[in-house]
């Protein structure tokens, strides 16, 4: 009886099927509907991920939106992962935990309506670093425009944020960190002459470029990935010919499949993202206060290398923004 159940539920997935179990987030009761709100919901933080959003600014988005789990408590950082990397968003079959793939390494799809395209799900699961066997990339909490991205004029090093729980909040050079520990400023009036900065030069940028083409060079590493299909092919061409042995077999294969997942997973991060050369205005259409910190960050490193802070020669509680170098992008 065990087995033959089994069987049954490996038919169903292999057929793409919907299985027992509680309603995922995004669909209706019958786990094959789309619930529109959830759904859309899901769509439009897939792209806030692809485009730099954090698993922590996406999770304050679920909470602020009075998404609540079956606990009746908001989602925490954990299932919002789960959530938003849930094979099923993009219609894949998964069966005992694992992705279904078919005889030709294409993913098997359920007869369910997908919440987000293929390459979409793929791109957000490659910017949030997580693959099969692979685990998942460390995350680090944003809290400052500048933090890391000025340096100290004296020593060098990366200022951090501090005295963010104060009335007057600063960038500082720490001797704790490595640094001199001699040199701070403000931090509001700062940010806001890197976003006038940016802005300027985007704009101007622009100008420059209105009448042009954007241009595409391609996902250079297009080759190996048709390489690795190419030999995952002749491999299991192989092994049906008995000239493989089956532990071989299975290590070979396991080895490929991650490597092409991996691979496939940044052609459409690629592809999801495509940036020209030519800087562009697009991220800030709707202003810098719509952007989450993550992507003001990226703005902001799409133009600039670093800002140098120059040690201040002036006494008193004015604010010499001179001392601002910053050093911008070839």
């Amino acid at each position: 009886m065990s087995r033959r159940l089994k069987r049954e539920m490996l038919r169903k997935a292999r057929e793409g099927e919907v299985s027992g179990g509680h309603k995922p987030f995004g669909w209706e009761e019958d786990r094959k509907t789309r619930r529109p709100r959830e759904a859309d919901f899901v769509a439009a933080q897939t792209q806030a991920g692809i485009k730099g959003d954090s698993v922590a600014t996406v999770a304050r988005r679920f909470k602020e939106a009075g998404f609540v789990g079956r606990n009746g408590r908001p989602y925490d950082r954990t299932a919002v992962r789960r959530i938003m990397l849930n094979p099923r968003n993009a219609g894949i079959r998964v069966y005992q935990g694992e992705t279904l793939k078919d005889s030709e390494g294409a993913y098997v799809r359920g007869d369910w309506e997908a919440l987000v395209e293929l390459e979409a799900w793929e791109a957000l699961r490659t910017k949030w670093g997580t693959h099969q066997g692979v685990g998942q990339a460390r995350e680090y909490r944003v809290n400052s425009l500048l933090a890391g991205i000025l340096r100290c004029g004296v020593c060098g090093t990366r200022m951090g944020a501090a005295n963010s729980g104060s009335k007057y909040p600063k960038y500082r050079c720490a001797d704790g960190a490595g640094g001199c520990g001699n040199v701070s400023i403000a931090r509001p009036k700062t940010d806001e002459v890197i976003r006038q900065l940016v802005t300027e030069y985007l704009e101007r940028a622009a100008a420059n470029y209105s009448l042009e083409e954007p241009s595409d060079d391609g996902w250079d590493q297009e080759p190996e990935l048709v390489e690795a299909e190419s030999e995952l092919a002749e491999i299991k061409a192989m092994y049906q010919a008995g000239q493989i042995k089956p532990t071989t077999y299975a290590l070979l294969l396991d080895d490929l499949d991650r490597k092409i997942e991996k691979l496939r997973g940044e052609k459409s991060l690629h592809l999801q993202t495509k940036i020209t050369v030519k800087p562009s205005l697009d991220a800030l259409k709707d202003g810098w206060g719509q952007l989450s910190l993550e992507r003001q960050r990226s703005t902001v490193r799409s133009v600039l290398v670093s800002v140098l802070v120059n040690k201040t020669s002036k006494r008193g509680s004015g604010i010499d923004l001179s001392r601002l170098v910053p050093v911008f992008r070839e």
